[in-house]
């Protein structure tokens, strides 16, 4: 997919710049000297056709940048899968290209962006991880997509089936 290749790149070569400043928790120093140096402008994602796309494009990027570690609060035991996935719904900018919207008193989610987002968890995981810990990942991800299908897409029933089952 063409988005992919204009993604990936860049990712891998600036995912970890929050690094130079500081050792813990970069990834959210990472996103701001992305944004302070103008980096993401000199990506030239202004140059796709529409302006919602490029838009798209940057938030995706940003959100890939942020997550890069899901997993791993997963492998430390931090707490159950429900735990991270109640923190990614509670991410606003996740929200926001996840779609999330109030429907007749119901809060739901885009199938497709759902999709989308656990293919992108899945990549994070596997350029990080040995393939045996990238199978257990994808594993993982694929109960996701069948408890959201299960859910019908509404955020309460989705997370809720998640804790029963974490």
């Amino acid at each position: 997919r063409r988005t992919a290749g204009r993604l990936l790149i860049p990712w891998v070569f600036l995912c970890r710049l929050g690094k130079l400043v500081e050792e813990e928790n970069f990834e959210e120093r990472t996103c701001s000297l992305i944004e302070e140096w103008l980096l993401a402008k000199e990506l030239n994602w202004n140059g796709e056709e529409q302006l919602q796309e490029a838009d798209e494009i940057r938030i995706l990027f940003r959100l890939l940048v942020r997550w890069q570690r899901w997993y791993r609060a997963l492998e430390r035991s931090l707490g159950p899968t429900s735990r991270l996935l109640n923190q990614m719904f509670s991410d606003l900018e996740l929200q926001r290209w996840l779609h999330v919207n109030r429907y007749q008193n119901i809060l739901w989610f885009s199938k497709e962006r759902f999709e989308e987002w656990t293919k992108w968890l899945d990549y994070l995981a596997t350029v990080q991880n040995t393939a045996t810990k990238a199978r257990d990942y994808r594993r993982m991800l694929e109960t996701w997509r069948k408890a959201a299908e299960t859910a019908r897409y509404q955020v309460d029933r989705f997370l809720a089936q998640i804790q029963q089952e974490g």
